[in-house]
């Protein structure tokens, strides 16, 4: 299949009317919180779901890995990856020796022998994976691929991912930035069931035009009217920022990491709404902005209680 994919999945039951896009031998982020509607998308262009509506009509051949992987536990592995080449008529020595190539592919050559109850949730992840593949997909649909998974496991098998999906089109259901970054070059922000945003995944991530995607993207979204020496934000608040990039007459926008603020006594006054661990730090919640603050060096707030933020650094704003 060559050109750009694109599927609107409606499943009126889950509350999912959907939209996205992926081009040709690509992959495509579809990035959400739990609960978004990812799952469904995936289920549904996979032809899982009868009560879906797939327009146009779903690829002919979509193979789904889920974070179940779901494989057949009395085959083999080596049977298992094998199962899609011996179904379209491949002959048995063909098909192993196809299955054998995928499974060296995903480092995964010293399992083909076992029974997949003998495996490890990383080990039967690649094995999915390799089936999957295995079965020359026109889309490969992954569902949360590293979900259960130690970071050892996962690392490695993000890692075996960017190489074994060079050039196929896959969509990759996620809830971290760090897949996206990794893995695709375009990413969807599924939220509630719908595409919030959608684009290539830096200018997404870096420069998002929802508080949603902004969220997702680990940052807050702060926005307002450009004027000389800044933004006068819809808090009120001017912050000095480059403002040469804004199309004249647009809004502007410059989203912030929780990193570069901190808690001061004077700047964007806010209230705290929650505290969050963050390793060593903690984060700070206002209803405005957000900051990661040692607990060590800052008394913590109270929800409830007013702050001040102040931003350390920013980069250009952007329009909306």
């Amino acid at each position: 299949m060559t050109g750009p994919l694109t599927f609107t999945v409606t499943v009126p039951s889950r509350n999912v009317d959907a939209t996205v896009t992926v081009a040709s031998g690509s992959v495509l982020a579809l990035l959400g919180a739990n609960g978004a509607g990812k799952s469904t998308v995936l289920e549904a262009l996979a032809g899982l779901l009868p009560n879906a509506a797939v327009s146009p009509a779903r690829p002919p051949h979509a193979a789904l890995v889920t974070q179940r992987g779901e494989l057949f536990p009395t085959m083999s592995v080596l049977d298992n990856v094998a199962f899609s080449p011996r179904a379209r008529g491949m002959r048995r020595a063909e098909a192993h020796t196809v299955a054998m190539e995928w499974l060296e592919r995903v480092d995964a050559a010293e399992l083909a022998h076992r029974r997949v109850t003998e495996l490890s949730g990383g080990q039967a992840r690649r094995v999915a994976i390799a089936r999957a593949l295995a079965s020359s997909p026109h889309l490969l649909l992954l569902d949360e691929p590293f979900a259960g998974l130690d970071l050892e496991s996962a690392t490695a098998i993000r890692a075996l991912l960017a190489q074994a999906l060079n050039g196929t089109t896959t969509i990759i259901a996620t809830h971290t930035t760090l897949d996206a970054h990794a893995l695709a070059s375009h990413i969807a922000v599924l939220d509630g069931g719908r595409v919030a945003e959608t684009g290539p995944v830096t200018r997404v991530l870096s420069k998002p035009r929802t508080h949603f995607a902004a969220r997702m993207a680990g940052r807050v979204l702060l926005t307002g009217v450009p004027e000389p020496g800044g933004i006068r934000l819809d808090t009120g608040d001017l912050l000095a920022c480059e403002t040469e990039s804004v199309e004249a007459g647009a809004r502007a926008a410059v989203a912030v990491h929780p990193r570069d603020v901190t808690v001061e006594r004077a700047g964007i006054a806010d209230v705290v709404t929650a505290l969050e661990p963050r390793g060593d730090l903690v984060r700070i919640h206002g209803q405005h902005l957000a900051a990661d603050v040692d607990p060590v060096m800052v008394p913590l707030p109270h929800p409830g209680d007013s702050v001040h933020f102040a931003v350390t650094a920013w980069g250009s704003a952007y329009s909306l």
